[in-house]
């Protein structure tokens, strides 16, 4: 998940807050996300205010673990392969569900990556992309791709 819409450039990029607009995307995803079933097992944020902010929301309407894992590499240029070999462990653990709480352009890279011949998604704001790892066989599945603008188009408002 890419975090929800912030505010100007105008500060610090570490502790830009989220806007009323990004407020609003990650509560309208998370909304949605609740009525996707999601069992999520780990989370992993992003050290930067909006990414913790967006998932102070999701956690308003999902079940998700008591802890969650800030990581420097979830910075918007961290180091993707490293988020990737990360995400292979944990599902070579058996963790089924990671919700990750990032940035742009590291989401489309991490795409990329766990999905070898993929074009990545576009990611706006508040956009939730699922990957399935396939342990048996070392591949990623890019499933779907969700935006809050599709929400409003698709299933009415959530």
């Amino acid at each position: 998940m890419r975090h929800g819409h912030a505010v100007s450039k105008n500060s610090d990029d570490i502790v830009r807050p989220l806007s009323n607009i990004g407020r609003n995307e990650s509560r309208k995803m998370a909304r949605w996300l609740h009525t996707q079933s999601a069992n999520i097992e780990r989370v992993l944020v992003s050290p930067y205010l909006r990414t913790k902010q967006t998932l102070h929301i999701v956690q308003a309407y999902l079940t998700l673990p008591n802890d969650h894992e800030v990581l420097i590499e979830l910075t918007p240029n961290g180091n993707c392969k490293i988020v990737s070999c990360y995400l292979w462990t944990l599902a070579n653990q058996g963790v089924n569900q990671v919700l990750l709480i990032s940035h742009l352009p590291l989401v489309a890279h991490l795409v990329q990556d766990l999905c070898s011949g993929e074009q990545a998604p576009i990611f706006n704001t508040s956009t939730i992309t699922r990957v399935d790892l396939d342990v048996m066989n070392g591949n990623g599945k890019l499933c779907w791709t969700v935006a809050p603008s599709q929400l409003l188009r698709k299933l009415g408002e959530y």
